[in-house]
């Protein structure tokens, strides 16, 4: 059987039970092409843009969660009394980060007592020691972002309660640190942080803990995916998911609030929203929602409710207000899990998308009350994962057009009863940035009177139905009270009297990351808003860093100084600093450090005596040196890489030799010298000569007077002949003295 036939037949029959016909030729369509098809208008009333045809809704991203809920269950289950195994670079990243978060928070105005900082630093190397894969540059930016987002809200939160949000939230964003990168694991633990430590009077440290770690995973995991998400944005997601995951005071499991923070926080950072305040309510809805029918669901069922409800809205969220925003996602949520039983996570999700997504769509159709939008976003999500279990229907985007139609389908009118009073909702109020947010979930307009502790004047706001209003306020403290106009009380955030303060509005200052290598300058912009860098010396440069990019720029060497500013008028800073100082140093070597050292010794071959006066030089270069009475030499800067080295004395036949020379290095170059073949035969010759004479003047022969006439020759081979012909006539001169002495 065609499992889109039976959600064809519930809507021919909500169209009939409306009065109405549906056309054969578009049932026809619907059966051929498996289509879902949104009932036609009532007589008078536009159509929906879905009527007889199938609806292009893109579906929420499915997230096989089990085995990260086990990831996510083992970081809460961490013993933060005992002390980490983590490595010294680790270690110095955490403590860093949070150091950094400390002193971005006291730039806000937050003056932490020392055993805070000393909880938050602890709970983030805690963190990082779970999550040791981590680079120090994540490990410091979850560091920096939980620390200073829970101490942004610690006024009246213990250290445990600091410490438990921190860790949850660094521990949490880290957890996806193969995905995502520093400014989405920063952020996330930033909103995570401040989303937990905001409920700490509602909820245990464990509770704190494990919705941080899934508020802070679900955001860093979601913006990762999508790639699409602003920082404020991923701040806010996962500030609203955890925030609503600890809503709820009934019996509910910290793996399942887990579950709803990982999901809602995910969906809202699933696809770009203009308006960040709009992505917090809606992930907060879809995490409180999500838990209100969850009982017995298991940990993927709900967090496929929070993420479908919360995708579904933001994809409207031009269209609605933020009221619409609580009501549908919320209701949204609530519908899809209370049919968990046997609902698989792809109906429940997909029916939450739909159903909140449909409901959107009806309130810009016609005027629908806030009971109408809510009874009709259940009734549309539950109703959908009914009928897709029931036929075992799995396809996702036949499950969102189904619940979209049916929650675009206004219930049959009722009979009218007569009035009774209507019961009233406290109004929501929140204080931010020097200002007050009041939200009237109300059919009728509120009237909200804010009186000044500190002045006469008193301040009063309409609230129309349904819509909220932002007021700016000196700081101070403030009272509040609320009433419809016909007089009955209206509590605000569950008082009949609240009392406020309103605290300096000091804007957050957008930290940019320099860092230098030699003369060329990096710096990163991780905000949403493009900054000008000025840089000044002897000199003046403007540098661009449009948001969440890197800028590499060149910066001659010397000292420099680092401001910078937005169009938006924001404070910034770089690293931490609102005029950064520098040193840029010149990246070329002198030139000795790239020479490097000939040395060695010249000695005679024959005898190993010393050469003094030997010259020693590198060829094709004016490096040399010559050798002292030890045969030693040194020759300083000589030019790297190959070189041929030469040794020269007198009366010795020239040496070379090739070496490699390296940098700042030196080269040991001995030389053996061999005396030259010329010098060693007049040796040779002075010798024969000095022979000679002695024979002669032995006794006075004609042979000495030959040896004399003979001792200008100008070359060795007259020396030779002379000589031979001295010893001749040494031997004639003994013959002739013989004969002389016989003579006689």
């Amino acid at each position: 059987m065609n499992p889109i036939s039976p959600l064809v037949d519930r809507i021919k029959t909500r169209v009939h039970s409306a009065g109405q016909q549906v056309p054969p030729v578009v049932l026809v369509v619907l059966l051929v092409f498996g289509l879902s098809i949104a009932p036609l208008g009532v007589a008078g009333q536009a159509q929906t843009p879905s009527t007889g045809q199938e609806v292009d809704q893109s579906t929420a991203q499915t997230v096989d969660y089990d085995p990260i809920s086990e990831e996510l269950i083992a970081l809460a289950g961490v013993d933060l009394d005992t002390e980490p195994d983590i490595s010294a670079a680790a270690r110095e990243a955490a403590e860093t980060g949070a150091s950094e978060g400390i002193e971005r928070a006291e730039a806000r105005g937050v003056t932490p007592t020392p055993d805070a900082e000393e909880a938050v630093i602890a709970a983030s190397v805690h963190a990082a020691a779970q999550n040791q894969d981590a680079s120090v540059d994540q490990i410091q930016s979850a560091s920096a972002g939980g620390s200073h987002g829970a101490l942004l809200q610690s006024q009246t939160a213990n250290v445990t309660q600091l410490q438990s949000a921190v860790y949850g939230a660094a521990a949490g964003s880290l957890s996806q640190s193969q995905d995502a990168n520093v400014t989405q694991i920063q952020n996330a633990a930033y909103g995570a942080a401040h989303g937990s430590v905001a409920q700490h009077q509602d909820a245990t440290v464990s509770q704190l803990q494990y919705a941080a770690i899934g508020g802070a995973a679900g955001a860093a995991h979601g913006a990762a995916q999508s790639q699409t998400a602003t920082v404020t944005q991923i701040q806010e997601a996962a500030q609203g998911g955890t925030y609503g995951a600890l809503v709820q005071q009934q019996d509910v499991a910290v793996d399942q609030r887990q579950a709803a923070a990982f999901g809602a926080a995910g969906g809202g950072t699933e696809q770009p929203v203009e308006d960040p305040k709009k992505v917090q309510e809606a992930s907060m809805a879809a995490a409180t929602g999500a838990l209100i029918q969850s009982q017995d669901a298991t940990v993927s069922q709900i967090q496929a409710a929070a993420r479908g409800a919360c995708v579904g809205i933001l994809s409207q969220s031009q269209q609605v207000t933020i009221i619409q925003i609580q009501i549908i996602t919320q209701s949204a949520a609530t519908g899809a899990i209370s049919q968990h039983q046997e609902a698989s996570v792809v109906q429940i999700q997909s029916a939450a998308q739909g159903a909140s997504l449909g409901t959107a769509t009806l309130t810009q159709q016609q005027e629908v009350s806030i009971e109408q939008t809510q009874s009709q976003t259940q009734r549309a999500a539950a109703d959908t994962v009914r009928i897709s279990v029931e036929n075992n229907v799995q396809q996702s985007t036949v499950i969102i057009n189904e619940a979209r139609s049916v929650a675009e389908t206004p219930d049959a009118e009722e009979p009218d009863e007569p009035d009774e009073p209507e019961e009233l909702r406290s109004l929501s109020v929140s204080v931010d940035n020097g200002s007050i947010t009041i939200e009237n979930p109300n059919d009728v307009a509120v009237i909200v009177t804010i009186t000044s502790e500190t002045t006469d004047e008193d301040v009063s706001l309409t609230l129309p139905a349904g819509e909220s209003v932002t007021e700016s306020l000196p700081p101070g403290e403030y009272t509040l009270t609320a009433e419809t106009e016909d007089g009955r009380s209206v509590d605000l955030s569950g008082e009949e009297s609240l009392s406020v303060t309103i605290e300096e509005d000091v804007q957050e200052p957008l930290d940019l990351t320099v860092s230098d290598e030699g003369t060329n300058v990096s710096i990163t912009n991780p905000g949403d808003d493009d900054v000008v860098v000025f840089a000044e010396n002897d000199d003046e440069r403007e540098l661009s860093v449009p948001a969440g990019e890197t800028v590499t720029e060149t910066l001659a060497p010397g000292t420099w100084t680092l401001t910078g500013e937005t169009d938006a008028d924001r404070p910034v800073t770089l690293n931490g600093e609102e005029e950064l100082p520098i040193e840029v140093e010149d990246t070329e070597p002198d030139a000795d450090d790239e020479n490097g050292t000939v040395a060695g010794s010249v000695t005679d071959v024959d005898t190993g005596e010393p050469i003094d006066g030997a010259t020693v030089s590198v060829q094709d270069t004016d490096s040399s040196a010559t050798t002292d009475a030890d045969g030693a030499y040194t020759i300083d800067g000589v030019p790297t890489d190959g070189q041929t080295v030469v040794a020269d004395a007198d009366g010795y036949e020239d040496d070379s030799q090739a070496v490699t020379v390296e940098p700042d290095e030196t080269v040991t170059v001995d030389f053996e010298l061999q005396v030259t073949e010329t010098d060693t035969e007049e040796a040779d010759s002075e010798d024969t000569d000095a022979e000679n004479g002695t024979e002669a003047n032995g006794d006075e022969s004609t042979g000495e007077g030959v040896n004399e006439t003979d001792e200008d020759s100008e070359d060795v081979d007259g020396e030779a002949e002379n000589g031979e012909n001295a010893t001749e006539a040494a031997e004639n001169g003994e013959e002739s003295n013989g004969a002389e002495t016989t003579s006689d």
